[in-house]
């Protein structure tokens, strides 16, 4: 069973019933699909290896995929990172491989949104120095990469609005007892730095824990890990403990990888919303609509 922080069924489908309604309302007028054809709702994924994937079977391409606009400068396999991509749509790389990103984007557009995601990792990096701001290598990749993916949206006649920061990563910190104590302090750095860069204070940050099998300092870095979700607004995390594993035992399979995408979706859709309250007339009936984020 998935367990997310903070979540409970009944107020996730209250909200989903209250947009689905938005929604509809809208395509009734005439005004849904067309004018926001081009307002995209972001959303960035980082980490290591198991935020870039190490699975390159299972893919079953959806409709809904080449809808979703998808920029990304990860690896996979080890050893062959791609490079930033420029904006292409949801699927795999090249020779194959994928992450959490798509079941994650199928998920948020079955909820309602319109998302686009951006990701940025590479397997193997740690946070307490790669990703440190604001020098660290892979902090200044994610700068450049999502600045240049960004401004290119805009540039295309595109809008936006940033929707939360998915997180998959401590494997490699929690092998150090010294950079697996030190995890909460940097995480908690990196996620306002994060939210400064952004210019978005309260942005919510969904972390995937790392699996607690036992390894050394795994235990550590995952209550690290909740400590800081716990102690920060709209933070929230879920456990990979019962997640399906390749034969490696170090990274998660195609199953893995759904349910981690799921995760996330639903750790973001449990954050309490910001609303506003339109009018919408159907039929010569008035309706007030609460409008979800």
């Amino acid at each position: 069973m998935m367990v997310v922080k903070n979540f409970t069924l009944s107020s996730l489908c209250i909200r989903r019933g209250w947009r689905l309604f938005y929604m509809v309302a809208l395509v009734s007028l005439g005004i849904h699909s067309g004018a926001r054809a081009d307002h995209y709702d972001v959303f960035f994924l980082g980490g290591q290896s198991n935020a870039s994937g190490r699975n390159n079977t299972g893919y079953v391409s959806q409709p809904v995929d080449a809808m979703t606009p998808y920029y990304y400068d990860t690896d996979g396999p080890a050893g062959s990172p791609t490079g930033a991509s420029g904006w292409t749509t949801m699927g795999p790389l090249s020779n194959g491989y994928y992450g959490s990103e798509i079941e994650a984007s199928r998920q948020l557009r079955s909820q309602g949104y319109n998302p686009a995601f951006i990701k940025v990792s590479i397997g193997g990096t740690n946070l307490h120095t790669q990703w440190e701001s604001p020098s660290g290598s892979m902090w200044s990749k994610w700068q450049t990469t999502q600045s240049d993916a960004l401004a290119a949206l805009t540039a295309n006649g595109h809008t936006y609005d940033m929707k939360a920061y998915f997180w998959m990563q401590g494997e490699t910190d929690a092998a150090n007892a010294t950079h697996a104590s030190n995890y909460a302090v940097n995480f908690n750095q990196f996620v306002t730095d994060t939210r400064s860069v952004l210019g978005e204070p309260d942005l919510p940050f969904v972390t995937a824990l790392v699996r607690e099998d036992g390894a050394v300092g795994r235990t550590t870095v995952a209550d690290a890990q909740r400590a800081v979700m716990d102690g920060i607004v709209n933070g929230r995390y879920f456990s990979t403990n019962d997640f399906g594993m390749k034969s490696d035992n170090v990274h998660y399979n195609v199953d893995g990888i759904n349910a981690m995408g799921e995760g996330f979706a639903l750790g973001f859709e449990s954050v309490p919303e910001p609303s506003s309250t339109i009018m919408v007339i159907l039929g010569g009936l008035a309706f007030v609509v609460v409008r979800r984020r």
